[in-house]
């Protein structure tokens, strides 16, 4: 992608490379988006948003998984939500609880 090709270029422009970890996240592509914004995290050691980001794609990457468990799918994005509200993403948390209900609809802690 150019976006990673102006980044290798140049390490300081940090913009691209979280822009490609983005567009990758929207294409439903989380194991690859991660790999990217764990680039930018080499580069911004000290942001810990973009580790919480790292954090959210790997578990979206494995929930994503064909043959996993409804109970554990439904884990797997609580816990995004959980990371989500930490990153006062309140919305975009809702939406990964309310998708955990209908997993497991019977986990009291959802």
């Amino acid at each position: 992608m150019l976006l990673e090709t102006v980044f290798e270029e140049d390490p300081e422009h940090t913009h691209a490379i979280q822009d490609a970890g983005t567009i990758y996240e929207a294409l439903g592509e989380y194991s690859r988006s991660a790999s990217v914004w764990r680039q930018y995290l080499e580069a911004r050691p000290v942001d810990s948003a973009a580790a919480r980001t790292i954090q959210r794609l790997e578990l979206m990457a494995r929930s994503s998984q064909e043959g996993l468990d409804p109970k554990r799918e439904a884990a797997a994005l609580k816990e995004i939500g959980a990371i989500l509200v930490i990153g006062d993403e309140f919305e975009r948390a809702r939406g990964f609880f309310a998708q955990a209900i209908e997993k497991d609809s019977a986990d009291p802690e959802i």
